[in-house]
């Protein structure tokens, strides 16, 4: 960290181009080896340059070498911009000789030759100058070291009416030239641009955006040894030393800025249309950071400009040799482009660009004001059109985060870390979940380090830890965020057990998030803030089935466009003792950050005690500050032995409108006669709207006095959420509680009435033998007939989308297959080979895309999953499937969110949402 000043008289060198510098490799109280970090020279008119060295000088260490030849620092965009200006240079050379050379004719004095012969060698000398110097800028860009950035273009083009306006006078250059060449062909060239210009699009298109940024934040190149001993140097002695960690005052690497260049980014084009008018094209190119952005330049070929000095080419190509070409079409350019001091008309109407800057949470907006394009000095881009920044905004960004885990000392506190992931949840949102990498080692009283780059997502309110398998005693969680100077305490204390629980929540100590200024030490902090939170009341109804009711001890997060809650634990009902009872509506208390508008409801229990199966109707959540209340229908068993087997359910929001409307529904049931024609078991109704809109009701019925052989059985239900035009029915039998057998049912129709309004319909089996062993679905003549004939006619290409769950080792590589039932008949089993969105399919936290064609089934009842446990990553965490039906345009959903292996089972039999 010291500084050593020198001052050093010499004769004017001019712009510094590199330096030497060495030392004896002497010293006897102290080592002679030494790194030295950089050289900053500078000059009384205040210009300043940089040596950046970063290596050892020394006989030990590094290369063994005690001398550096060290290469003035410049910034690689700017290397570049240098060598395109020296390659202009040399071309304008090239195409003067070429001129002076046709002039001069074939018959020329000895003095002319001599100038001519001069001419070409400058020609020469300049070529190799600007290579050397292309050659520079692209190995510095290609440099490791290099800060290369992802830049987001969305780049709007105006529609063709203005571009047609625009390039009405394209067209009067071809009539000027007719008049003094062939007309024939001055014709045929006119009718080519005329059908061209009605659809023609930018070609070879480029992109620089330029601005500026402080010396600090460049790249540099590291130095090369040195074994020659050179002339000239200069001794460094009576130094002036301070000792500092950071860069003194009027340095370059302190607060000067530079101007700089991302360097020219091509846009590989995906069609010869890709620009069209009208049109808003995103591409992604890469380049350098060039800090605070000023402008963005385009530049591209224009195919009416490439055709014109193509044809000049030609007509040249008698009286020049081929030697020349290319400067008399650089030499044609500039007399065919601008005809009496006019730029060509606009071909390409650029209305703006948008950049997005991931790397940097930026989004910059350049919008086109009278901005016009110009002749270009680059060789492959005639036109070139720069705008300037309009609107700079801020996206997401990303911040460091450090975590420190404390493991208690007791016998077995440590696991595996490859089993543990975290989540941070702030008042902004959350993080994706972070896995602990293998390499960091979880032991008993030892302390486990982790950094990782995430989302800000605000004041902190939890730490949440996901076990895969294994027990952890954890003590506490420290958090760190350096730039925000944040350190938080999470104590914990206790065991993590993934058999008992998978995810746990830590709280900040105190309940309040610590939070120190800008300019307070980490660890030192400026004071406790509370953070703004938010009352709801969670409504939970268990439903009327015979063994609804759970001892189990349940918890659910709410997520909102705002971000999601911790976990909830819902233990003090305020309305029952004992919560969770059949028939029971419970009611808590939670006090958390604001969600926003509410979209789900992940709810779940432990499985413990001994009736842990649970029915559930329905979850509402009121905002006690607007009382808006929000809906979460289930009406499905969370249970181990029942239904579909899942102990997790993830409820969507129901529509706003769920509650806004009610009415009196009436279900009459008529069971058929004959022997064994009634059943036993009790009886979930589920009524089908408009839009596919639909309500379960559990029907309360007895044993012998309903469902008995040709008895008719009415239900009448208040305040059910209105449907509309009723459109079908479905009646699903549940197992017996003691021997879980089902008693098959036989039912003639249903009849459904919504008595307000007096909309009814009367519901056929659409089974022939109208028997009822699972489920059963009903609809009106007209739409069995209807389906009937659908089904017959033609086939229907269902779009099934697999999410994959976003959890450690959630992929797949085995092969996996589907069933799809329906009213109408199932799929038979299908395998899902071929992804329309991955090629390696079954991946972590993807959504993989799948054609099913099959006959129309109908209403779809379930769909069968399984997978083969090929390979060796066979396990799979399946998080829900998707299956878009295109002729009903309704898409039904079938959620899992567990896994299919072979400890929990390779199949699974998922119901509809």
């Amino acid at each position: 960290g010291k500084e050593d000043i020198f001052k050093l008289k010499c004769v004017d060198l001019g712009r510094l181009d590199h330096i030497r510098i060495w030392h004896d490799g002497k010293g006897f109280f102290k080592s002679p080896s030494w790194f030295l970090d950089r050289v900053e020279v500078s000059d009384p008119s205040g210009s300043k340059t940089v040596f950046f060295c970063q290596d050892w000088l020394s006989n030990k260490h590094g290369d063994g070498s005690v001398e550096r030849k060290i290469e003035a620092w410049t910034d690689p965009a700017i290397m570049q911009a240098q060598a395109s200006a020296l390659a202009n240079k040399a071309l304008h050379i090239e195409s003067t000789t070429a001129s002076k050379k046709m002039q001069s004719g074939k018959i020329m004095s000895q003095r002319k030759k001599e100038q001519l012969n001069a001419l070409e060698d400058t020609t020469i000398e300049a070529k190799n100058v600007a290579e050397a110097a292309t050659e520079k800028a692209n190995k510095a860009l290609t440099d490791p070291s290099t800060n290369l950035i992802d830049y987001v273009l969305t780049i709007s083009t105006e529609k063709a009416r203005q571009q047609q306006t625009e390039r009405s006078t394209s067209t009067s250059d071809v009539k000027q030239r007719s008049r003094t060449g062939n007309e024939a062909q001055a014709k045929t060239m006119e009718e080519k641009k005329r059908k061209s210009s009605q659809n023609l699009c930018p070609q070879g298109v480029t992109v620089e955006i330029y601005g500026e940024k402080p010396a600090d934040t460049s790249s540099f190149k590291r130095t090369s040894s040195l074994n020659e001993k050179q002339k000239g140097r200069l001794h460094l002695s009576k130094s002036s030393s301070t000792n500092s960690t950071s860069p003194r005052s009027g340095s370059p690497l302190s607060t000067q800025v530079v101007p700089s260049s991302s360097g020219r980014m091509p846009v590989l084009a995906s069609s010869d249309t890709m620009f069209a008018p009208g049109t808003d094209v995103s591409v992604n190119v890469r380049g350098l950071d060039v800090g605070r952005i000023n402008n963005i330049v385009l530049r591209y070929d224009d195919p009416l400009e490439s055709e014109s000095l193509q044809r000049v080419t030609s007509c040249n190509t008698h009286s020049s040799s081929t030697k020349h070409s290319s400067s008399m079409m650089r030499q044609s350019k500039s007399t065919t482009s601008v005809r009496n001091g006019e730029k060509r008309p606009l071909l390409w109407n650029v209305k703006s660009v948008v950049a997005k800057i991931p790397a940097k949470g930026e989004r910059v907006v350049f919008t086109r004001k009278g901005e016009k394009w110009t002749l270009s000095q680059h060789e492959n881009s005639p036109l070139e059109l720069s705008i300037p920044v309009t609107v700079v905004e801020e996206l997401i960004k990303t911040v460091e985060y450090e975590v420190l885990f404390y493991t208690g000392d007791e016998k077995g506190a440590g696991m595996p870390s490859n089993s543990v992931s975290l989540i941070l949840c702030g008042d902004q949102g959350t993080t994706e979940p972070f896995a602990i990498p293998e390499s960091h080692s979880i032991e008993r009283n030892g302390v486990t380090h982790v950094k990782f780059n995430a989302k800000d997502v605000g004041l902190l309110i939890a730490l949440r830890i996901r076990l895969e398998k294994g027990s952890w005693f954890l003590d506490r969680a420290l958090v760190r965020c350096i730039c925000k100077s944040i350190e938080i305490n999470f104590p914990c204390k206790n065991w993590l057990k993934s058999q008992q629980q998978r995810e746990y929540d830590l709280l900040p100590e105190d309940n309040s998030v610590i939070s120190g200024k800008a300019s307070t030490p980490l660890g030192k902090t400026g004071g406790s803030i509370k953070l703004k939170t938010k009352k709801y009341k969670i409504h939970v109804k268990t439903g009327d089935v015979r063994g609804a009711g759970t001892d189990a001890r349940v918890s659910c997060i709410l997520f909102g466009v705002l971000g999601e809650s911790r976990i909830l634990p819902l233990t003090n009902s305020e309305t029952f003792r004992d919560p969770f009872e059949r028939c029971h509506t419970d009611i808590f208390d939670v006090e958390i950050p604001n969600l926003g508008q509410l979209t789900k409801c992940r709810i779940w229990h432990d499985n413990a005690k001994f009736f842990p199966s649970w029915f559930l109707d329905e979850v509402s959540v009121v905002d006690e500050e607007t009382q808006s209340g929000y809906v979460f229908p289930c009406y499905k068993w969370l249970s181990k032995s029942k239904d579909d087997k899942q102990l997790v359910r993830e409820l969507v929001c129901a529509d706003a409108d769920y509650r806004a409307r009610s009415g009196t529904y009436k279900i009459t049931i008529h069971t058929a006669a004959g022997d064994h024609a009634g059943t036993t078991n009790q009886v979930m109704a589920t009524i089908i709207g408009e839009n596919d809109k639909r309500h379960a009701l559990v029907l309360p019925s007895e044993t012998g006095h309903h469902f008995v052989s040709g008895s008719s059985d009415e239900f009448v239900f208040e305040n059910i959420p209105f449907i509309g035009d009723i459109r079908g029915c479905i009646l699903e039998l549940f197992p017996d509680e003691a021997t879980g057998d089902v008693d098959k049912w036989k039912v003639d129709r249903v009849e459904v009435a919504e008595l307000m309004s007096g909309n009814s319909a009367i519901l056929y089996n659409t089974q022939k033998s109208k028997i009822i062993s699972e489920v059963g679905i009903f609809k009106t003549k007209d739409a069995i007939s209807s389906s009937e004939t659908q089904r017959s006619l033609q086939s229907i290409t269902y779009q099934v989308k697999v999410t994959t769950g976003n959890v450690r080792g959630a992929g797949t590589d085995a092969n996996v297959y589907l069933t799809l039932f329906g009213e109408n008949g199932d799929t038979g089993e299908r395998q899902l080979a071929k992804s329309k969105t991955y090629t390696d399919k079954f991946e972590r936290n993807h959504t993989d895309e799948f054609d099913v064609e099959a006959v129309d089934l109908g209403i779809l009842t379930k769909l069968a999953i399984r997978h083969d446990n090929w390979g060796l990553g066979g396990d799979w965490y399946l998080e829900q499937i998707q299956v878009f039906n295109p002729e009903t345009n309704t898409t039904t959903t079938f959620p899992c969110s567990e896994w299919l292996s072979k400890k929990q089972g390779l199949s699974r039999e998922l119901l509809p949402a």
